[in-house]
């Protein structure tokens, strides 16, 4: 019976911890509503600004930004760029939510968390593509073994088969 009471007040401290969690992101979500309601043009910093003080809010940030200002997709790629330069550790999150509310505008997404991963991600010249083998790029794996030989010529098992004398063979 201890064990159950304890369980129960330990679940209903984490139901709080969550609710109010949420809280604070609904809150979050209204500052942005009120303020782009109040001036669409502003989008863009009241984004910035919202993520800078409640990053893991991103979600119901960006999602509220893009339905209170009915950014069209051009708008809609330039959310996504903002909040990823403000929280660029939740720009998985934030591709997701913004392609959710917009989905119309997932090539302009794209482009826009490209961009954003470009300014922060690595500096290789490029997006950061996982596929990418360090080392040599000209080089072509040995499939034959490190006998460092050029396995080119591959060898004829059977030039020439034997030609079929009967269709019955008995």
């Amino acid at each position: 019976m201890k064990n159950t009471i304890k369980y129960f007040f330990a679940a209903a401290a984490l139901g709080v911890v969550s609710a109010h969690a949420q809280s604070d992101c609904s809150a979050a979500a209204s500052a942005v509503n009120a303020k782009v309601a109040a001036d669409k043009s502003e989008v863009l910093n009241v984004v910035s600004e919202q993520l800078g003080k409640n990053p893991d809010c991103a979600c119901e940030i960006v999602k509220t930004a893009i339905v209170a200002s009915k950014a069209n997709k051009n708008t809609v790629g330039q959310i996504v760029e903002a909040a990823a330069n403000a929280a660029p550790d939740r720009l998985d999150l934030i591709v997701q939510c913004a392609t959710a509310a917009a989905p119309d505008a997932a090539a302009n997404i794209q482009a826009a968390a490209a961009a954003a991963q470009g300014a922060s991600g690595p500096t290789t010249g490029g997006p950061f593509n996982p596929l990418d083998v360090p080392g040599d790029a000209g080089a072509v794996p040995n499939p034959g073994g490190d006998s460092g030989g050029d396995n080119t010529e591959v060898p004829v098992v059977n030039p020439e088969p034997e030609p079929v004398t009967s269709l019955n063979p008995a």
